[in-house]
């Protein structure tokens, strides 16, 4: 084969190439002001059974009453993550005095009970960051919220801060992961208690829950699709001191 033939065939290889490439190239990414804190959809709501939710088991109430305290405090504050009508682009980053900045993100900014809100998006490389801020009339911004989400929407966080002060207070925070089997794994805590609990709810239903004192295990709850289910509470030390079941409501 001459050299002219084999020039040809190299050129026919890397266009090919392109073409293959460009074929292979995935969707382009939403624009930041589009994507949306999976925390707060409904796929990622934790949803355990009715059977559960009406026994009339004290435990079973109790396990019934933390899902939704949980999502209730996590909820309240979903309005705060949309950018409303009106709202002003900013042309740079919010400093706040609490936290820290990124960079690769869009700012937007509106009055909110007196003083203003920003609201803050941040693209990393494989996931995008969220962050809530707070400042009175002519004061610093304060960060209040912040959460974190994959790009595969598999799993994510969420955290409360105090902005009434300059370091860094965490009253609140959520980590939760979607996993392949469909159950949803997550832990909630309050670090300045030194409590939290750890939970997995699976695609049928069923699930577990254990709450910690100070990594001391106080409770576990454990139940069926169908609603029904057993507890076992522990003492200081961590050792068994009372068992029990319920049934389904």
């Amino acid at each position: 084969m001459n050299i002219k033939n084999l020039q040809k065939l190299f050129v026919l290889f890397c266009l090919a190439l392109v073409a293959v490439s460009c074929g292979d190239k995935d969707d382009p990414e939403p624009s930041l002001e589009e994507v949306e804190l999976a925390v707060f959809s409904e796929e990622n709501k934790i949803s355990i059974p009715e059977g559960l939710k009406n026994s009339t088991s004290a435990e079973a109430q109790a396990v019934s009453s933390m899902i939704e305290s949980m999502t209730s405090s996590i909820g309240a504050y979903s309005s705060l993550f949309t950018i409303p009508d009106g709202a002003t682009k900013l042309g740079n980053p919010i400093e706040p005095a609490n936290g820290r900045v990124n960079a690769n993100m869009v700012t937007y900014e509106w009055s909110y009970q007196g003083g203003s809100i920003a609201y803050q998006i941040t693209e990393l490389d494989n996931s995008y960051f969220f962050e809530i801020f707070f400042r009175e009339t002519g004061g610093p911004y304060y960060k209040w919220f912040e959460g974190t989400q994959a790009k595969d929407g598999k799993s994510g966080s969420f955290v409360m801060l105090d902005f009434s002060v300059d370091t860094r207070v965490e009253i609140f925070t959520y980590e939760y992961e979607i996993r392949n089997d469909g159950s949803i794994y997550g832990e909630y805590n309050y670090p300045s208690w030194g409590y939290y609990f750890i939970f997995e709810v699976r695609a049928d239903g069923s699930g577990y829950m254990e709450s910690y004192d100070n990594d001391i295990i106080q409770i576990e709850y454990i139940w069926s699709a169908d609603g029904s289910g057993s507890w076992t509470y522990y003492d200081g030390t961590g050792a068994v001191s009372s068992t029990g079941s319920w049934t389904a409501g």
